[in-house]
């Protein structure tokens, strides 16, 4: 058994070289700690900026359906008070009657220009 591990390593060996310095080894593995905790903290920035703007979305969007309830209710409370009927029942109690046609005159006004 002995053999083959000694007969692996041989072939190891060769394959790869010698092996690298310690203190290689200990900057190789800084380095690519200070990659990947900066491609870490990247993706973390875009998380948030990603969340962020779902945030302001979702209140935008509340915000719009908000406003187009209140534009309902008043377009419904115009048509509810310009109706003619309820104009013709409020005009009746304060006492106005529809004018007669001898009533009714034209003026003409000549526009001036200024």
């Amino acid at each position: 058994m002995k053999h083959h591990v000694r007969r692996t390593y041989q072939l190891l060996h060769r394959a790869w070289g010698p092996a690298p310095s310690t203190r290689d080894t200990i900057i190789t593995m800084i380095v690519l700690t200070a990659l990947v905790t900066a491609l870490a903290i990247a993706q973390v920035a875009r998380r948030h900026e990603v969340v962020r703007a779902g945030f302001a979305l979702s209140k935008a969007t509340h915000e719009v359906e908000v406003r187009r309830a209140r534009k309902r209710a008043l377009e419904v409370e115009l048509a509810t008070l310009t109706h003619p009927d309820r104009l013709r029942q409020l005009a009746l109690r304060l006492g106005m009657v529809p004018a007669q046609p001898d009533q009714t005159r034209v003026v003409k006004v000549k526009a001036t220009h200024e």
